[in-house]
C-alpha cells in the first residue's frame, strides 16, 4: 500500500519520532530543555471582553439648546430629540418654531447623549 494513503509504515515512524512526555508542572523550552513554570510566569491577565476605555469629552452646558435655537430655560421636546435621532446625518429636520436645521455629526452626538443619559 502506498505511504500517502496513511499505511502502517507512517504510523510506526510517528510513534518512533514522538517526543517524550513533559512532566506535570513543567514545560519545554524551544531548545527542548525542561523548565518549571514558576520562574518566568507572570500574573494571569484579565480577559478584555471587548470593553473599551471611554474617551474623555467636554460637556458644554446648554450647547444643544444653542444649536437648536431654543432658550436654555425652556425644555427641549422629546419628540424633537427622537426625530433628530432617527434622521441621518445630512438630513434636514423641521423645528417646532418652523425653522429647518441640518443634522450634523455633532448635533447627532449631542442628541444621542441627551437621550441616553438625561432622560433616563
Amino acid at each position: 500500500m502506498p505511504q500517502h494513503y496513511g499505511g502502517s509504515m507512517t504510523q510506526a515512524k510517528k510513534r518512533k519520532e514522538a517526543k517524550p512526555k513533559t512532566p506535570r508542572g513543567m514545560h519545554r523550552m524551544p531548545d527542548g530543555s525542561l523548565m518549571k513554570g514558576e520562574k518566568h510566569q507572570s500574573k494571569p491577565k484579565t480577559p478584555n471582553l471587548g470593553q473599551r476605555k471611554p474617551k474623555p469629552f467636554d460637556l458644554k452646558e446648554g450647547a444643544l439648546s444653542k444649536q437648536l435655537g431654543i432658550a436654555e430655560k425652556d425644555k427641549i421636546p422629546k419628540m424633537l430629540l427622537r426625530k433628530i435621532d432617527k434622521a441621518k446625518v445630512g438630513d434636514m429636520v423641521k423645528l417646532p418654531s418652523g425653522k429647518e436645521i441640518k443634522v450634523t455629526p455633532l448635533l447627532h452626538k449631542r442628541v444621542r447623549f441627551v437621550l441616553n443619559i438625561a432622560l433616563k
